[in-house]
């Protein structure tokens, strides 16, 4: 998968000192956990240099993921776009399970 990250510029001094690793873990570390607050899952062809990155035709379609996570405030943090071959991929959707 290709994984493309944009931050709130309102983080760029702590982000200043990431030097590698799991980003949300790095932040968390730094008492700022993020949640997933969207995603949105998608397909398309893939340009002639995502095909190039992904080994994979480009005919064939690739599964698309865009996602925002937010501090524990709510307030957007994170924007995250990936592009995966859609046939070595599975994305799985988890929604809370609320009780009556």
């Amino acid at each position: 998968s290709l994984i493309f990250h944009r931050y709130s510029a309102r983080y760029s001094d702590l982000l200043a000192d990431y030097r590698g690793g799991s980003v949300r873990q790095y932040l968390a570390e730094r008492e700022l956990p993020l949640n997933r607050a969207q995603s949105l899952i998608g397909a398309r062809l893939p340009s002639r240099e995502e095909a190039a990155w992904l080994l994979m035709p480009r005919h064939m379609p690739a599964l698309t993921v865009l996602t925002v996570s937010c501090d524990p405030a709510g307030q957007p943090v994170e924007l995250s776009r990936s592009v995966s071959r859609a046939d070595r991929f599975q994305y799985q959707v988890a929604t809370p399970f609320k009780t009556t």
